[in-house]
């Protein structure tokens, strides 16, 4: 509606940041040739108008969308624009949010240290990518990069804190990543759980990519824990 009353009062200045808005909420939906269309169009007003930081969330929003539909490439031209826009500008969250994106692409590729790497210095004070809202929005990735880097030792205060965020914030995708990382840093029979809880969380079937994540990273344990019938349940389901 907004985005719309924009358009209609010509305002672009504002027009930009509603697109922005929308497209985040499309792209956190997987509406992805939605929030691409958007955000295409929210990027090319505000080089037009000279918006920098705003055009800089386009990038990284536009970044975001090609890592998780496989555009390695585009990905990391997008990000690296990004990047390049957002570190003389001192775009915190812009930087941020670029080298969040980049890990997630070195995730997806099987650079698990890489990602780890980068989310550690989004959550590292006076670093130039350091934001500490986003590295509380990042903590999913940087667990499951640790999981697969064999590096879980003293995650629990980033779980915990994300867990204490996720008792205010009840959104779907909040509560299952809160849950899949309380999993991946527990053992055993308390692991299993956690993930037989995330699963069930109320919405997850609305968000078939988290769902899909979910389910993988559940396999994977599975897998770890040489119960490969049944992890293949899991796999074939994220696939």
């Amino acid at each position: 509606r907004l985005v719309a009353a924009r358009r209609a009062a010509g305002t672009v200045a504002t027009l930009t940041v509603a697109l922005a808005n929308l497209a985040l909420a499309e792209a956190a939906q997987g509406r992805w040739t939605e929030a691409t269309a958007n955000a295409t169009e929210g990027l090319r007003l505000a080089g037009e108008t000279g918006q920098p930081a705003t055009a800089g969330y386009f990038l990284v929003i536009l970044a975001g969308i090609a890592a998780n539909e496989g555009r390695a490439d585009d990905c990391r031209r997008l990000a690296e624009e990004a990047l390049a826009l957002a570190s003389p500008r001192r775009l915190a969250v812009v930087a941020a949010y670029a080298s969040w994106t980049l890990a997630l692409l070195d995730l997806t590729a099987g650079r698990p240290v890489a990602a780890l790497e980068r989310l550690r210095a989004v959550n590292t004070p006076q670093h130039p990518t350091a934001h500490a809202t986003i590295a509380l929005l990042a903590t999913g990735t940087l667990v499951e990069a640790a999981a697969r880097a064999n590096a879980l030792e003293g995650l629990e205060p980033e779980v915990a804190r994300f867990e204490q965020w996720a008792e205010w914030d009840r959104r779907t995708w909040t509560q299952v990543v809160a849950r899949r990382c309380r999993a991946l840093i527990s053992k055993g029979e308390e692991a299993e759980r956690r993930f037989q809880v995330a699963l069930t969380t109320d919405g997850l079937a609305d968000l078939p990519q988290e769902l899909a994540r979910t389910e993988l990273l559940y396999g994977e344990w599975l897998r770890r824990e040489r119960r490969k019938a049944e992890s293949r349940i899991h796999l074939r389901t994220a696939l």
